[in-house]
Formats: structure tokens, sequence, C-alpha cells
């Protein structure tokens, strides 16, 4: 053997065992990407179907039945809760009156006693944090209305007869309505009635990835979807007997109602868009979009007392901020009406005497002061324009 082939085998017995492992390593590379693409597959399989916007819909249909279910009760002699309302306008070319809506605000709070057959509520308007009005309603084997700071006695109703507001619904009934009205809903749902999408939204003040579920809804599937529940729940004696129960009326006039011909002449296609996360099913918004109309409900907050409602067409968008709580068999307090005097009775000055009072509201004199900014008029002057002699008239009284 010469040199040069002593060479040769010399090299090949030294390069075999790398080039043996560089295999095995491909190998071992190739079937665990392998390994992987497999159960990536299966786990997409499994997970992707969950979140097809027909069952991002159905999960929807049934959270909120859920919550629905859990919320209602009866085994309660009182309700009590507070309500607050603020609005918001964009796009109608003036900040000035853009600014004086968003600074208005609204807050309703009291409560029903069933078992004493009575209730409280008191009523405030603010402007830029003042008061503008503040009024009580209150009913005791007569209705009260007291306008607080506008008007030193109380008011009675000459005739009142709030009876049909201390019977609470039937609780069970209702439910078993509702949960029937879901199901048959939920299962006439098609999947050819939907499309999905992902967009980046704003929440707040972030950005969220969200994936959007869409229901196209059109006069034919409509109609298709209304048929199907129809004829589930003509079928349903639970269903039938609850709601006959519910309102009040025979079984046969439930199931009369329900085989009346609906017109879908009119329909006008809407999309329904539920917003939500990209891996998981929690509701960000749903949207509802019609003609140039898109309406919009949106959370504020993740206890669902929270909801931010805007009505947008493409010009202006018209926004309200509403939040609300509720406690049960908390104590109605009920305020001191003596010296009321019947709404028949009211001096002929009384109404004077309440508008006078308005008007030296802190709310109304710094709305007042903005109306005059925007319009270089008073709100005075602003109905006296509007309304004329008659207004005129009447204000020359105040005065």
């Amino acid at each position: 053997m010469n040199n040069q082939e002593e060479l040769v085998i010399k090299e090949e017995h030294n390069s075999s065992p790398n080039k043996k492992s560089k295999k095995k390593l491909i190998i071992g590379l190739v079937i665990t990407i392998f390994v992987l693409l497999v159960v990536v597959g299966i786990a997409l399989a499994i997970i992707l179907p969950k979140y097809s916007p027909k069952n991002v819909f159905k999960t929807t249909i049934n959270e909120a039945y859920k919550t629905s279910s859990k919320e209602l009760k009866d085994d309660f002699d009182t309700m009590y809760f507070t309500f607050s309302l603020s609005p918001e306008v964009k796009g109608s070319g003036s900040a000035l009156l853009e600014d004086m809506i968003s600074n208005f605000s609204i807050k309703l709070q009291g409560g029903i006693d069933y078992k004493n057959k009575t209730f409280s509520y008191n009523l405030v308007t603010n402007y830029k944090d003042k008061e503008f009005i503040n009024a009580d309603f209150q009913y005791d084997k007569e209705f009260y209305l007291m306008l607080n700071k506008l008007y030193n006695k109380p008011i009675k109703a000459e005739e009142s007869d709030f009876t049909d507001a201390f019977t609470k619904a039937d609780v069970e009934s209702l439910k078993t309505v509702i949960e029937e009205y879901s199901k048959a809903y939920d299962e006439s749902l098609k999947d050819e009635y939907f499309e999905s999408d992902k967009q980046t939204i704003t929440v707040g003040d972030k950005k969220v990835k969200s994936r959007v579920s869409i229901l196209n809804l059109n006069k034919e599937n409509t109609k298709e979807m209304d048929k199907y529940a129809q004829n589930r729940l003509l079928k349903n004696d639970k269903f039938l007997n609850a709601y006959a129960k519910l309102t009040s009326v025979s079984k046969e006039e439930v199931i009369k109602s329900l085989e009346e011909e609906s017109n879908y002449e009119d329909f006008t296609n809407t999309k329904i868009k539920l917003y939500t996360g990209m891996w998981n099913k929690d509701l960000i918004k749903i949207q509802f979009v019609y003609d140039d109309m898109v309406v919009e409900l949106e959370k504020n907050d993740e206890n669902n007392n929270a909801w931010k409602i805007s009505f947008k067409n493409d010009e202006i968008t018209m926004v309200f901020n509403l939040e609300y709580t509720y406690e049960y068999n908390k104590k109605i307090d009920l305020k001191d009406v003596s010296g009321a005097v019947n709404s028949k009775d009211l001096p002929a000055d009384a109404l004077t005497q309440i508008l006078t009072n308005i008007k030296s509201q802190d709310g109304y004199k710094l709305l007042d002061e903005d109306v005059k900014d925007a319009t270089t008029m008073s709100i005075d002057q602003l109905l006296s324009l509007f309304l004329g002699s008659s207004y005129n008239n009447y204000n020359n009284t105040v005065y």
C-alpha cells in the first residue's frame, strides 16, 4: 500500500463517526419537528373549533343566561340600587357643545320595599359636578314629589295607584322562559351565518388584540332562525306553561302568538359582532351594525356593573357611560312628608317659584355661562327666541 492510499483510508476512518452522528442529529431533529407539528395540529384541532364564531356566540348566550339566572331572585323583601349616567358627543363640529354635554351627569338611587309596599328614589342632575336639580319620589299609600331646594313643601299626587309595582315576577317561570328561548335560538345557529376577523381595539387607554366573531343577519336566515325557534318552542310544554304563567295569559294564547307570521319585508341586514380575547371567550364589547348606524356596548369594568353604550353614524358619535349597583334586603328609608300640599291645591305662583329657584342653582349658573360663551345668548334669551311670546309672558311673571 502506497502512502497516498494509506492517507485516504485514515481520512475515511476518522470522518465516519462524525458523519454518523450528524445523520443521527438530523434524523432526531426531523422526528422532533414532526412530533411537534402533530402535537400542535392536534391542539389546534381541539382548540380552534372552540373559538369558531358560532361557538363564541353560543358561549355568550349561555353565559348571559347563567348570569341572569344567578341574579334573578325572589327571596327578598327589598331591593336597593344606584344608577349613574354621563353622556358624551363627538364629531358635532362644536367643541363647546361637546364639552357642555360631557359636563352633565345624572344619578338615581333608592329602592322598593315589597313587604311594606313603599318605595323611595332620589334623582340628582349635575353640571360640572354642581347641583342642577335634586328631587325625591316616594310612595307610601300616596305618591309624593319633593323638589329639594326648588319648592319648600312636598307635593302629593291627587291620584296614585302603584299596586302593580309591588308584585314580583314569577322568577322560576322567568328563568324557564329565558333558558328555553336561549336554547331554541342557540340551536338555530348555523356555521354559514358567521365569519370571523381579528382586530386591535382600544379598551380604556390600552391597545388590545381581539378576536371578532360576526353573525350576519339577513331576511332569509333571520326567518330561518325564527322559524326553527318557533317550532321548537311550540312543542315545548315547559316553555309554554312558564310563559303563560309569567304573562297571565292562557297556554292557548301563547301558542296563537307564536304561530303568528312575522313580516320580514322591511328587515335591514345587520351584523352582530362579538369582540373577545384572542385565546379566551371573555367578552370585551358587542357591536350592532345596520345601515349607517353602529351601536356598541363595551364593558368598563370586570364585574359587568359599568358599560359604555355608543351610537355612531358617519359623522356623530353619542356615548352614554352607565354604572349601576344593586343590593337585596337593604332598609328603604322614607322622607318626612309632613306639610305636603295636594297637587290640585298648588298656589298659582308655584311653578314660578320652582323655575326661579332652578336659576339660582350653581349647576344652572355654570351652564348659563357656557351657553353664553357658545352662542352669545343666555338660556333665557334662547328660550325666548324659540318659544316666542308665550315664554316671554311667562318669564315676566318670574321677575
